[in-house]
C-alpha cells in the first residue's frame, strides 16, 4: 500500500500539485516508508524551506535510509554551509561508493577552496563512476594549475560526451595561449551550437586580445543584447 501512495505522490508532484503529492507521501511515511520521508524533504527543499527539509531527511536517516546523507549535503550546500555540506557528502560517499553526483559536488566544494589535490581526486572519482560533466571540471582544475596539455585533453573529452560548453573552455584556453586560429575555430563551433552570452563574450575577448576592436565590439554588443554586459571599454584593455 505504501508503494502506491509513493507512486501517487510522484504523479502529483510531476503535475505540480504539491499539496496532494505531500499528502500521499505523508501517508506512506506514516507506514514507515523512509523513501517517502526523503521525497517530502526534497519537496520542501524546492521551496527553500530548508529547516523542514532537514527535518524529513534527518528522520529518514534516523530510520536507516542513508540516501538522506546526500540530500543533507545538498541542503547545506544551498545554505552556503560548505563545512557541513562536505561532512555529509563524505559520509554519503562512504555509504555509496558509486554515487557520482556526490563526488562531483565534493570536487566543486574543494575547487571553491582552490584545493586542487582534493578537487582533482573527487572529479576523477565522479568521472570513473560515469559522470561525464566531471571531465569539464577536471579541465578547469588542470588549466588553473597551468597543466594546459591535460586541460586540453579533458575539454576535448568533455566535447566527446556532448558537453557543448567545452567549446568555450577550449576557445578561451587557446586564446590565452595566443593560438588564435584554434581559438576562433572552437568558439565559432560553440556559437553555432548554442550561441549563448558566454560564447559571444569569449569571441569578443579573442578579438580584443588581437586588438581587432571592431570585431570585438560587435560580439560584446551581441552579448549585451542577450543580457550580458561587458564591463570594460573597447579602447582600454584594463
Amino acid at each position: 500500500m505504501d508503494d502506491s501512495y509513493i507512486a501517487l505522490g510522484v504523479i502529483y508532484d510531476g503535475k505540480k500539485e504539491t499539496v496532494k503529492a505531500r499528502e500521499y507521501c505523508e501517508k506512506a511515511a506514516e507506514m514507515g516508508n523512509t523513501y517517502a520521508l526523503n521525497n517530502l524533504g526534497v519537496s520542501y527543499r524546492k521551496e527553500q524551506n530548508y529547516e523542514k527539509a532537514k527535518y524529513y531527511h534527518e528522520l529518514a536517516l534516523a530510520n536507516g535510509n542513508n540516501n538522506s546523507l546526500g540530500y543533507l549535503g545538498d541542503i547545506y550546500l544551498f545554505q552556503g554551509n560548505y563545512k557541513e555540506s562536505k561532512k555529509y557528502y563524505k559520509l554519503a560517499s562512504e555509504s555509496n561508493e558509486d554515487d557520482s553526483r556526490v563526488y562531483l559536488n565534493l570536487g566543486m566544494l574543494y575547487e571553491l577552496e582552490e584545493n586542487s589535490i582534493q578537487s582533482n581526486k573527487y572529479f576523477k572519482k565522479a568521472l570513473e563512476c560515469g559522470n561525464e560533466e566531471a571531465a569539464l571540471n577536471l579541465g578547469v582544475v588542470y588549466e588553473r594549475n597551468k597543466n594546459y596539455l591535460m586541460a586540453e585533453k579533458m575539454y576535448k573529452q568533455a566535447l566527446s560526451y556532448g558537453i557543448d560548453s567545452a567549446y568555450i573552455n577550449l576557445g578561451q584556453l587557446y586564446t590565452d595561449q595566443k593560438n588564435y586560429s584554434l581559438a576562433e575555430k572552437y568558439l565559432t563551433e560553440g556559437l553555432a551550437v548554442n550561441g549563448d552570452e558566454a560564447a559571444l563574450l569569449a569571441m569578443g575577448d579573442l578579438y580584443m586580445e588581437q586588438k581587432k576592436y571592431q570585431q570585438a565590439e560587435e560580439y560584446y554588443k551581441r552579448a549585451e543584447e542577450n543580457g550580458m554586459t561587458y564591463l570594460g571599454i573597447i579602447e582600454n584593455e584594463t
